[in-house]
C-alpha cells in the first residue's frame, strides 16, 4: 500500500499545485477586471459632476456578453433616478440605424448602393442642374454627396415638426458645394434622404421599418422611434448649458429621425453593440451579413472629429466613423452623437472585441470657443481607460463658462463704467466768441 501511496503521490501534487495556480491567478484577473470598471465608473461620476450633466447611463459589452451596466445620476424629472432601462435620445449614432436599414435591402438587392438617391425618390433634385444623377445611395451613406453640413436650413435644427419625406423635400434645390464623391461633409441631410429611401423602397414607414427588421429581431424592447412612446416609458429629460448652467429641454422632430432621433436604453444599445462585434449576428438571430457590416465599418473617406479626439487621422464608412487612434493605442469604430440637449458616444474596439456606450442628458446649445467637444470627451476618456491608457484632459464645462462670464462681466463692467464717466462728466460752456478772439489774439 505504501508503494502504491508512492505511485500517486507526484502527479497528485502536481496537479494540486496547478489547481493552486489556477485559483491564484482567477481571482487576480478577476480583480482587475473590476478594478478597472470601478475607475470608469469614478471616472465617469466626476466628469459628469464636473460638467453639470445630469444623468447618464453606461453599458460595456463583449462579443459574447454584455459586462457592466450603470446609472448614474438623475433623468432631469424631479428627483427620479436615472434607472438602467432609462431612455435617452442617442442622437447621431441613429445614423448608423439607417445604414444598417439601407444595408439590409441592398443585400436583399432592393437598394444599389451606386444607383442614384433620385432612382428612389423620384422628386429628388438639386442645383446645378445635371448634378441629381452623381448624388448616389453611396455617397449620402458616406457623407459625400456634396450636400453642405446647413443643408435643409431650419428643417434641419430641431425646429419644424415635418414627416420624413417632408422633411427630405426641403432639400429640392439645395446647392451642392462640392462634387459628389469627393469630399466629407458631415450633415443630416445626408441620412434624412437615406431615411426617405427607406421608406420609398420598403412600403412602410421608417419607423415600423426599425421595429420590424432591427429592433424586433435583436430583442432590443426599450427602443423607441416615437417621442410619445419613449416618455410613457421614462424618458430622460434633456437639459441645455446656459451660461454654464443646465436647463431643461427637449428637442425633438420626427422628419429627422434617420439622422438624429432613436431613443434607446443602455442595456438595448449594448445588445446592438454586440451585433455589431459578432458581425451581424445575436445570438441565433442574424439582421445583416458579416461581409455587410463589413461594408458599413470600411474606410471610405478622410474624416474629421472633434478636439476631444486623441488623434485625428479617421475615416468615415456608412454611419460609423472608422479607424485613427481616437482613443488610445487601437483603431476604433465608433460615433459621436450630441442633439441640442442629449448626447451620446457608441465605440467598437474590434481587437479587443470589446465596446462601451455612454448615454448622458445635457449638451451644449453653442459651444463657446475653445470648448467644443469637452463633454464629448467624457465617453471618450472612459474607452482610454478600457483600454489601459490614460484618459484626455482639459477643462470642463464649468471651468469655460466661469472663465467665459468673467470675461463678458469685465467686458461689459468697462462698458458701463465708460457710459457713467461719459454721463457724469460736467459739461462746460462754450466760450464767447469775443473772449474766444482775445484767446486766439494772445
Amino acid at each position: 500500500m505504501s508503494s502504491g501511496r508512492g505511485r500517486f503521490t507526484a502527479p497528485a501534487t502536481v496537479v494540486l499545485l496547478l489547481i493552486s495556480c489556477l485559483l491564484s491567478v482567477a481571482p487576480a484577473s478577476a480583480a482587475v477586471a473590476g478594478t478597472t470598471i470601478q475607475r470608469i465608473d469614478d471616472y465617469l461620476q466626476e466628469k459628469l459632476d464636473e460638467n453639470g450633466v445630469p444623468g447618464a447611463a453606461l453599458a460595456i459589452v463583449e462579443a459574447d456578453r454584455t459586462v457592466h451596466l450603470q446609472a448614474f445620476g438623475k433623468t432631469g424629472r424631479g428627483d427620479e433616478s436615472v434607472g438602467l432601462q432609462t431612455p435617452f435620445i442617442i442622437c447621431s449614432v441613429s445614423k448608423s440605424f439607417t445604414a444598417l436599414a439601407v444595408m439590409q435591402l441592398a443585400e436583399q438587392g432592393q437598394i444599389d448602393l451606386d444607383a442614384p438617391a433620385g432612382h428612389y425618390l423620384s422628386w429628388f433634385d438639386v442645383s446645378p442642374g445635371g448634378r441629381s444623377e452623381e448624388v448616389t445611395i453611396r455617397t449620402l451613406l458616406n457623407q459625400t454627396s456634396g450636400l453642405p453640413t446647413t443643408a435643409g436650413g431650419a428643417a434641419m435644427r430641431y425646429l419644424d415638426e415635418k414627416s420624413i419625406r417632408a422633411t427630405a423635400q426641403t432639400l429640392i434645390g439645395e446647392k451642392l458645394q462640392s462634387s459628389p464623391g469627393t469630399e466629407f461633409r458631415y450633415s443630416n441631410a445626408n441620412y434624412v434622404l437615406l431615411g426617405a429611401v427607406v421608406e420609398a423602397v420598403s412600403g412602410e414607414s421608417y419607423q415600423s421599418y426599425l421595429r420590424r427588421h432591427i429592433f424586433a429581431p435583436l430583442r432590443m424592447g426599450r427602443t423607441y422611434v416615437d417621442l410619445s412612446e419613449a416618455e410613457q416609458h421614462g424618458l430622460a429629460q434633456g437639459h441645455r448649458y446656459w451660461f454654464g448652467w443646465t436647463a431643461p429641454h427637449t428637442s425633438y422632430t420626427t422628419g429627422l429621425i434617420p439622422a438624429g432621433g432613436v431613443i434607446s436604453t443602455a442595456p438595448d444599445m449594448g445588445r446592438y453593440l454586440r451585433m455589431m462585434l459578432n458581425g451581424g449576428q445575436l445570438g441565433d438571430r442574424r439582421v445583416l451579413s458579416r461581409r455587410g457590416v463589413a461594408t458599413l465599418t470600411r474606410p471610405a473617406v478622410p474624416a474629421t472629429v472633434g478636439p476631444w479626439a486623441k488623434s485625428q487621422d479617421v475615416s468615415y464608412g456608412m454611419g460609423w466613423y472608422v479607424g485613427g487612434e481616437p482613443f488610445g493605442h487601437e483603431p476604433a469604430v465608433f460615433h459621436p452623437g450630441g442633439s441640442p440637449d442629449f448626447g451620446s458616444m457608441a465605440i467598437l474596439l474590434p481587437k479587443q472585441r470589446q465596446g462601451l456606450i455612454l448615454l448622458y442628458n445635457a449638451t451644449p446649445e453653442v459651444e463657446l470657443p475653445g470648448a467644443a467637444g469637452d463633454v464629448d470627451r467624457i465617453p471618450a476618456g472612459a474607452v482610454s481607460i478600457l483600454m489601459g491608457d490614460d484618459p484626455a484632459t482639459g477643462w470642463s464645462m464649468h471651468t469655460y463658462y466661469v472663465v467665459f462670464d468673467l470675461l463678458v462681466a469685465i467686458l461689459l463692467g468697462t462698458a458701463i463704467w465708460g457710459l457713467v464717466r461719459t454721463i457724469r462728466r460736467p459739461v462746460r460752456p462754450a466760450p464767447s466768441s469775443a473772449r474766444a478772439a482775445w484767446r486766439i489774439s494772445r
